[in-house]
């Protein structure tokens, strides 16, 4: 027994020691080894968005998700997220949209429910499912087509005439409550199947509807630019918004005149467009302008009579005519269409206009430029075939700089390269006024002309004995033309007025050298009925020569343009210049008449 009790001990220690061998074998090796195959790995998700604030527009939303702004998706880092998911719900169905990039903003379309959206927002990063970030959410509410539709515009004031109906609205459509209203077109068909179509800006739509039946329905068809409100505030979007209207002119209706345009307070100017509705009760028409709107007859009511005619257009002869009637010196006139032979019972309109208070003169007939802030320029000539004017656009400086002083815009020029120099290929910046295909402006150049400018030098003159040029200022020359500049230095660098007779240069010398910052008004004149030439310089006579012949044009009919302060030329087909001034054109102008002394001192006055 007790060697069977030993025996047994013995087995069972041995089992007991080999056990513990195999099992600090094993413990040995790594203390996860046994769970890893009952184990999940760790997960690092991507980061969230750090906040979310949303705008609605039409049927959309934005939603911004970074307080950073809206940056490009290259500059977004949260951690390991590379995507962008949006869920939400539209027309009972989930929607799941996945952008491969972190957005820092959003812009959601499509949303043309009138309901409110709850969208969750998370990231991603690359794993084939990806690991999703805690969600942003947000709700909002778009403005749909079905707010759109449900707006009512509010009645317009009629004003009936027996075949017309004028609309207009007294209060402005736009409010704080419901839209900005910025602008409207419309169209309707009239009693002879003809369709009529304007458009208009502004939140005061006004129009006409003529040539209609009375006693029968006419539908006008509107389309109006807005912007809506939603919970107190402008969406993000402008839309459009087609409400219509109907008229039906009544029983009661009395004939009437209404004038179309011009409308309001405007610039009487040349050439100019008077329009007016006409009715079927009168058969002429009288045109009338006066300095009061009870248009007393007499000498203070200007009367054209037109015929019958439902337009009139006054041009630069007879703008001239209106301006020496009233004197050009009155602030207001009205306007008015009154039948000839006069007809009981028709209603008439008038509508202001405004007369600068200037001489005539003051708005030359051939060339006025005006010089706008944005750096363009235009003819406002009193002329039916103005100018084009380009502006050329080199690495010189070209500056648009007001002048409290003439109270108007001015160009200042500025050649790197130097005054009196010739700039190099594409480095001039200037004006081309181009009158290559301008029949009367040539037409009244070749018979008599008068050039006027307003000017100032940035140079000291008489320039160094190294610098030889001549400096033009506002010329068409080579081989011809005409212009005004300064003479070369071995003639003083005098203003000069230099046209192209009788087969040579008849250069006028003002014995007036410029000083440096001073501004200067030079006229030069050329009457070929009388054959004088004359210079002014401040209102003042300097110099006159007897002078017979014809002019000649520039040789070169592609040099057909003035240039602002340069001579005009050629490269190839780029226009650039040559002897280049530097400092201020605050005035350019041309008449075709021969400016007198008296005419010259009064637009001296009027600077």
């Amino acid at each position: 027994m007790k060697t069977f009790i030993n025996n047994r001990y013995r087995t069972i220690a041995k089992w007991i020691c080999v056990t513990g061998i195999v099992f600090l074998s094993v413990s040995c090796r790594d203390i996860y080894d046994n769970i890893k195959d009952f184990s999940v790995e760790e997960i690092v998700y991507p980061a969230r968005f750090d906040t979310v604030y949303g705008a609605v527009g039409f049927e959309r939303v934005e939603i911004d998700l970074c307080t950073a702004g809206r940056i490009p998706s290259s500059q977004m880092e949260l951690g390991k997220a590379e995507r962008t998911i949006v869920e939400y719900i539209a027309h009972g169905d989930s929607v799941k949209l996945v952008i491969d990039s972190v957005c820092s903003w959003l812009s959601i379309t499509g949303l043309d429910e009138p309901k409110l959206y709850n969208f969750r927002i998370y990231t991603s990063n690359s794993k084939e499912h990806g690991d999703l970030s805690v969600p942003v959410e947000i709700s909002l509410t778009p403005y749909t087509s079905q707010d759109r539709d449900a707006l009512g515009l509010t009645p317009p004031l009629t004003i009936e005439s027996t075949s017309s109906v004028l609309i207009e609205w007294r209060s402005r459509l736009s409010s704080a409550t419901v839209l900005n209203f910025y602008s409207y077109e419309y169209n309707y068909t009239d009693r002879d199947n003809n369709v009529h179509a304007g458009e208009g800006e502004g939140d005061l739509p006004s129009f006409f509807v003529e040539n209609i039946r009375r006693g029968e329905i006419t539908t006008i068809d509107m389309k109006c630019r807005i912007q809506p409100v939603l919970n107190g505030k402008l969406i993000l979007d402008t839309i459009d918004w087609e409400p219509t209207l109907s008229v039906n002119i009544s029983d009661a209706a009395v004939p009437a005149l209404f004038l179309k345009s011009p409308a309001g307070a405007v610039t009487l100017s040349a050439p100019m467009k008077f329009e007016w509705i006409t009715t079927d009760e009168v058969n002429d028409y009288t045109l009338k302008l006066s300095r009061n709107s009870a248009f007393l007859a007499g000498e203070e009511t200007f009367e054209i009579n037109v015929g019958f005619a439902e337009e009139y257009e006054i041009d630069a002869d007879k703008c001239m005519e209106l301006s020496d009637f009233f004197d050009a010196n009155l602030i207001d006139l009205y306007w008015t269409v009154v039948p000839t032979t006069p007809v009981a019972g028709i209603r008439t309109q008038f509508r202001q206009l405004q007369v600068v208070n200037r001489h005539p003169l003051a708005v030359a007939d051939m060339l006025d430029i005006v010089f706008e802030p944005d750096g363009t320029a235009r003819d406002v000539a009193l002329s039916t075939q103005r100018v084009k004017i380009n502006r050329i656009k080199g690495t010189d400086p070209l500056d648009i700089i007001y002048n409290d002083e003439y109270e108007r815009y001015m160009v200042r020029l500025n050649p790197e390269t130097g005054i009196g120099r010739n700039p190099s290929l594409n480095q001039a910046s200037f004006y081309q006024v181009d009158y290559t295909d301008n029949g009367l402006f040539k037409d009244n150049m070749s018979k008599t002309h008068s050039i006027e400018i307003l000017v100032m030098l940035d140079e000291d003159f008489p320039l160094p004995s190294s610098n030889t040029a001549e400096v033009k200022i506002f010329v068409s020359h080579g081989g011809g033309g005409t212009g005004i500049q300064l003479t070369a230095r071995s003639q003083n660098n005098e203003f000069s007025f230099q046209p192209h007779i009788n087969g040579g240069w008849r250069g006028l010398r003002s014995g007036v050298t410029p000083e440096r910052g001073r501004y200067y008004h030079v006229v030069g004149v050329w009457d070929k009925v009388a054959e004088k030439m004359y210079v002014y310089v401040d209102g003042e006579l300097k110099n006159q020569m007897d002078q017979t012949g014809n002019f000649a044009f520039p040789s070169n009919q592609q040099t057909y343009w003035f240039a602002t302060g340069g001579q005009q030329g050629l490269s190839g087909t780029l226009p650039v210049i040559t002897s280049a001034m530097k400092g201020d054109l605050v005035l350019v102008r041309m008449h075709s008449k021969a400016l007198t002394a008296e005419d010259v001192a009064t637009l001296y006055r009027e600077l």
